[in-house]
């Protein structure tokens, strides 16, 4: 059983010009936008990763109501308590049949401890060239240029809003997040930071793989909203691979969370499960409650629809497009992804003061993760009135079929909310 059991929290900073305007009075959100159609998984991980991470042999996440007590409901029902967050979710070790599990009048929800992965396959994650970083490679990079950073109004800088990023956790030296780092206690059970630690989970002959991706991921939310901060959670292993608990684990702690400005508004997810998770499904509706929208990566297996979570209603999935304007030819697509964003050759950092530019929804999903806070700041808005209008803006996909909204344009989408 492969469970994190850590976590921490860092911001982060890059300066941005652009061309100065004066910001325009609250706008009113779409009324057009809607939640994409459809819940639940469409792709699957490969049968040869099932092979290697099954689920938790026996392992259930339990959902118990709101004034239960885990190890009370676990003594109960006569089974080992491997783990609890807050009393309302425990991790239990239970019959092949969960059906007796749920049948104990304070359990909600029983699942599975179901493996999820980085959104990107080895193929696109491992061949990459590192080099030492140099952040004047990054500001005029090719992959972002149809964001047309250049052009957007002085002050466009996600200021005041925070990122959470769930995934492998990042190197807090790299020079990119200097000074934008906030980090959890280490008294919490959870952390931000991430660790390389020296095993093949996976049994690939591959060691930490996975160790740079989340340092990678964040490291694009810094190019894209310089000023935003940036909450970092470890949900996965330095091979990549974590399971239901660890993201619900992590999720809660984003839930509660409260730093110098508020709380959490985007939370970003460059990850896929197995299947659709009802438990998943639940956290991420109660984010949606707080008014914290969730992005998603849509995968990268080519196929015509997105992996979970980016198939949840609860999610704005995201493709990735390549220079052309089109879908990137390894990402999966169709009307239940939300909308496109650069995600081929992404310069970006690595661990150890490095950088390499990476393929794959995983970097196109931070894109708009960044986009979305950016645009809130700018405006004053709500994060789903930013995200909607960020939708509304998009820019039409050579295959209209490939998402719902075409690829994120915020050139466009500020022109449309400053042009009266």
């Amino acid at each position: 059983m492969r469970m994190l059991l850590t976590l921490s929290v860092l911001m982060l900073t890059l300066g941005c010009g652009g061309v100065a305007s004066d910001r325009p009075e609250h706008p009113t959100a779409p009324k057009s936008i809607e939640q994409h159609p459809g819940s639940g998984g469409v792709g699957s991980i490969p049968p040869e990763l099932e092979q290697l991470f099954p689920p938790d042999q026996d392992v259930y996440v339990v959902r118990l109501a709101q004034d239960a007590n885990a190890v009370t409901v676990a003594s109960e029902l006569g089974l080992p308590l491997l783990d609890s967050i807050a009393a309302n979710y425990a991790l239990m070790q239970g019959p092949a049949d969960p059906s007796t599990i749920l049948a104990h009048p304070a359990v909600l929800d029983v699942e599975e401890n179901l493996m999820m992965q980085v959104a990107d396959g080895q193929d696109l994650t491992m061949g990459y060239l590192e080099e030492d970083f140099d952040p004047f490679r990054l500001v005029d990079q090719a992959a972002l240029r149809t964001l047309r950073r250049n052009e957007w109004p002085e002050g466009a800088t996600g200021e005041r809003r925070t990122v959470a990023v769930l995934d492998t956790g990042v190197d807090p030296d790299h020079s990119l997040f200097a000074g934008r780092l906030v980090l959890i206690p280490e008294t919490s059970m959870l952390t931000s930071i991430a660790v390389a630690e020296g095993i093949d989970e996976d049994g690939d002959g591959l060691v930490d793989e996975g160790v740079h991706h989340g340092t990678h991921v964040a490291g694009i939310v810094a190019q894209v909203a310089p000023d935003a901060k940036i909450l970092p959670v470890r949900v996965l292993n330095s091979d990549g691979f974590g399971s239901i608990y660890d993201i619900v684990r992590g999720l809660m702690y984003v839930r509660e969370f409260v730093g110098d400005h508020g709380g959490i508004d985007v939370v970003n997810l460059s990850l896929r499960l197995s299947a659709s998770s009802s438990l998943f499904d639940h956290v991420m509706e109660q984010l949606t409650g707080q008014g914290i929208v969730v992005v998603a990566a849509a995968g990268n297996s080519e196929q015509s629809a997105p992996y979970y979570p980016a198939s949840s209603q609860w999610s704005t999935g995201v493709l990735a497009t390549d220079n052309l304007n089109a879908a990137a030819d390894f990402s999966c697509v169709g009307r239940r992804v939300s909308i496109g964003a650069p995600g081929t050759g992404v310069l970006s950092a690595m661990p150890d003061e490095k950088m390499a530019g990476l393929s794959g929804t995983s970097m196109a999903t931070p894109v708009v993760s960044a986009l979305v806070v950016v645009v809130q700041e700018y405006f004053d808005l709500s994060a789903f009135a930013a995200k909607d209008f960020l939708l509304a803006g998009g820019f039409p996909l050579e295959q209209t079929k490939h998402s719902a909204y075409g690829r994120a344009d915020p050139f466009r989408t500020f022109q449309n909310l400053i042009t009266p």
